[in-house]
């Protein structure tokens, strides 16, 4: 994953299923983060189904360095 300026992210990935992924996102407010991936079969199964679109919603927590609290 590529980071620009801690405001966008952009990568792509090889899962073992034979899977290629095309991510993209940006962050909100430096804890959120909303992004777009698009995996696609690259085996023998890939002419019987079209990928998968994902929505990504993240929330990043921030470990207090007091412990818990």
């Amino acid at each position: 994953r590529y980071r620009y300026k801690n405001a966008w992210w952009a990568g792509v990935a090889y899962r073992s299923s034979m899977t290629a992924v095309i991510e993209a996102g940006f962050m909100v407010k430096k804890r959120f983060q909303i992004g777009y991936a698009f995996d696609q079969n690259i085996s023998n199964l890939a002419k019987y189904t079209a990928g998968s679109h994902e929505l990504i919603l993240a929330y990043h927590f921030v470990k207090s360095k007091y412990g818990r609290r």
